[in-house]
Parts: C-alpha cells; sequence; structure tokens
C-alpha cells in the first residue's frame, strides 16, 4: 500500500513540475518574464500620428524654397491660403534694399528669401539717365515682367510676406510685378517695405494693391536707415 501511494506523489510530482516548465516557455522566450504582458501591443507597431510633418497644412510644413530663389513666370504657385509663418521677400540690385531686408529678418525671426532675376541687373541696365537704358524700358511699360531665377516658392505656410524693394521711377521694379503675378496670395498680408534716395512708398504702394487683390496690402515704410528705431517700430509694430 505505501509503495503504490509513494508512486502516485512521485507521479504528481512529474506532472506539476513538466507544466511549471512549459508556462515559463510560453511567457517569456528568451527573455525576461517580467518585460512582457500578454496581449498587449508592442510599442511602436502602431501607426505613426503624423508621419511626414502635421496634418492639414496645405503645401506641407516646410518651405521647398532657399534663400536667393524666386518664383517664375509659369503659372501661380502656392495655395493662397494664409499660413502662421512670415517671410521677408525682397528684390536688391545695390545692396541697401538687402541690408534692410536682413534687419527685418532679424528683428522678426522671418525666413528671408531674395528675388534674383534670371537676367542680371548690370550698370549700364541701370543708368537712370538713359531713357533707353534696361530699367527705363521696363519701367515704361506696365506689361513688362522681369523673370525671376531658381525654383518656385512654397508660399502656403506664409501669412504675412514683407515685400522689400528700390524704388525705381517713383514706384517698384516690375520684377516686383513678376513675383506678385506669379503666385496666389489670396488671404495673406503684405507688408510693403522700400529703400529710396527721395521718392517715397506711397505710390509703389497703390501699384502693389491693384495688382494683388484679395491681399491685405498695409501702410509701406521708406528706409533710410535700417538700424533706425522707425524701422523697428514699423516692423513689430
Amino acid at each position: 500500500m505505501k509503495r503504490v501511494f509513494a508512486l502516485i506523489l512521485a507521479l504528481c510530482m512529474t506532472c506539476a513540475l513538466f507544466a511549471c516548465g512549459k508556462k515559463q516557455t510560453e511567457v517569456a522566450p528568451g527573455g525576461d518574464s517580467s518585460t512582457v504582458t500578454p496581449g498587449a501591443t508592442d510599442p511602436g507597431s502602431g501607426p505613426a500620428e503624423n508621419p511626414g510633418g502635421s496634418t492639414g497644412v496645405p503645401g506641407g510644413a516646410g518651405s521647398t524654397g532657399n534663400a536667393g530663389n524666386g518664383g517664375n513666370t509659369t503659372g501661380s504657385t502656392g495655395s493662397g491660403w494664409a499660413g502662421t509663418r512670415v517671410a521677408v521677400i525682397y528684390f536688391s540690385c545695390t545692396g541697401n534694399t538687402r541690408t534692410a531686408a536682413e534687419r527685418i529678418r532679424d528683428m522678426t525671426g522671418a525666413d528671408l528669401y531674395e528675388l534674383t532675376p534670371e537676367q542680371p541687373y548690370t550698370s549700364q541696365d541701370l543708368s537712370y539717365n538713359n531713357d533707353a537704358c534696361r530699367a527705363s524700358q521696363e519701367q515704361k511699360d506696365p506689361a513688362a515682367r522681369p523673370r525671376i531665377a531658381g525654383q518656385p516658392l512654397d508660399l502656403s505656410q506664409y501669412g504675412t510676406i514683407y515685400l522689400g524693394y528700390p524704388i525705381w521711377w517713383g514706384t517698384a521694379p516690375r520684377i516686383i510685378n513678376t513675383f506678385l503675378d506669379s503666385y496666389d496670395l489670396t488671404g495673406k498680408t503684405i507688408r510693403p517695405f522700400c529703400t529710396s534716395g527721395s521718392s517715397g512708398i506711397e505710390t509703389s504702394v497703390a501699384d502693389i494693391r491693384a495688382a494683388a487683390p484679395g491681399v491685405d496690402v498695409t501702410a509701406g515704410l521708406r528706409i533710410a536707415d535700417p538700424d533706425g528705431s522707425d524701422v523697428k517700430a514699423w516692423a513689430l509694430g
């Protein structure tokens, strides 16, 4: 009787040890069982929440343009959507407008883009005393649209654009009209600024408003001293 009881007890212990070993193997194969929760989702295996950037932002989250690149005249680029970022876009031949644009960039933290003409202007092109020079002929022709070099900009992310230029023959150079014609700026705000020896900015602002219907074109600023307090008050106002 004792032998039978001992045999039964030994058989029970063997079964218990086998079951225990099988359970450990299922719970944590090759690892620490405390780090595995059966039925839990593997971290990182689920869908990405925002792959590639913010959702609902026309044109994507980043700009496709770089400083020195401009739009082109092959058609409108951009959705006209008024984004939340700020850009300073300028045209400069002698460097005065560039200095003013960089100053505004530094004060506002805006992105900076230069409108570079596909055909650069020479000193002869800018001979203001020569009515036959290139700049004079362009300014006399309302339909003149000098081409802009580089790839088109993605302006969909920008809600406010500081637009800078020198004054040529009383108004903005025709390359500014090229820029305005090349992009859908509907719903955006343009803040014009200019550099000039004597002429004011009012005529150019009126011309920009006429060329850009649907755009909020604010009062502009003629900048004589890029480091002046009036520039800071206007740019941050």
